[in-house]
């Protein structure tokens, strides 16, 4: 998971935020940066974002861009182990959106927290079986 943030911003710096992440489809879309105003997570091409605000709401995706995001997003860096790819597949399962529905926290605003998310069980195939 990354770490990376900034507080610096301009026009041609896209951003994403919850807004901008598709309820269940892995649809992300930006606008620009330039009104932001508080720290953001940085994320790269190829990251994956997790909305861990609502997460009843499913909203998460690869981007194909670099840019900035909202700190509800959590931003996932891929490694030897996995692909991005597959572990966006899996945050589409029934099962997990219930468990992350489940282990949420709050009434009004429920949040999964990233310690949940990434104690998930995942069974990883080969990565040339997840490509």
């Amino acid at each position: 998971m990354s770490k990376e943030k900034t507080d610096s911003f301009n026009e041609n710096l896209k951003y994403v935020g919850l807004e901008n992440i598709s309820k269940d489809s892995g649809t992300i879309n930006f606008q620009s940066a330039k009104d932001v105003k508080s720290t953001k997570n940085i994320f790269h091409s190829g990251d994956l974002l997790y909305g861990k605000l609502r997460p009843y709401l499913n909203k998460h995706g690869v981007p194909n861009f670099d840019g900035v995001c909202s700190t509800d997003i959590l931003v996932l860096n891929a490694n030897e182990l996995f692909t991005n790819e597959f572990i966006n597949y899996f945050f589409s399962l029934p099962t997990f959106v219930e468990y992350a529905v489940s282990n949420s926290k709050g009434i009004n605003l429920p949040r999964v927290s990233a310690q949940i998310i990434l104690q998930a069980e995942i069974i990883l195939p080969p990565i040339d079986e997840q490509k």
